[in-house]
């Protein structure tokens, strides 16, 4: 499965200082994806300091500890489904800042993008908001307004 990098992107003022425009969407894990069954979309904010530096999201601290601690040691999410990541924001905001609104709805379409990407190929896609930015990408002011909608029609689930 391929998920556009969009390397000249220009939407917004993010693409004039980080060092990598339009980190993508990836699979995270060995060996290649099933595509099929089901799939865990797991969304960050906005690539750091080391994703910027290499072009691929999450792989910095937050990678590495979603990937030992929540991916393999601890719920096994790699044994369940397929795991992608991703970040709302596709570039690097200056000193790791908080994308601003503007910044956020300017890569918003290529968020959506990848999740119709993962919904046309998996029975399931189980997205994962890691933080209000995250949840702010599926329409939420805030988490504690995502887990109020535990169960409506968007199907959102809290993985605990």
């Amino acid at each position: 499965m391929e998920f556009s990098r969009h390397p000249d992107c220009q939407k917004c003022d993010l693409h004039v200082t980080c060092t990598s425009v339009g980190i993508p969407t990836r699979y995270f894990g060995n060996g290649e994806p099933s595509g099929r069954g089901r799939a865990l979309f797991v969304i960050g904010e906005a690539p750091g300091f080391d994703e910027d530096q290499s072009g691929t999201c999450w792989v910095g601290r937050a990678g590495q500890l979603l990937e030992k601690a929540y991916i393999k040691d601890v719920f096994h999410f790699h044994e369940k489904s397929d795991v992608y990541v991703a970040n709302v924001c596709r570039c690097r905001p200056p000193n790791n800042d908080t994308p601003t609104e503007k910044q956020r709805k300017a890569c918003l379409p290529y968020l959506h993008e990848d999740l119709d990407l993962l919904t046309s190929a998996y029975d399931e896609v189980w997205v994962l908001c890691c933080g209000a930015v995250a949840a702010w990408a599926f329409g939420f002011k805030s988490l504690t307004e995502a887990l109020k909608h535990q169960g409506d029609d968007l199907q959102l689930r809290v993985i605990q």
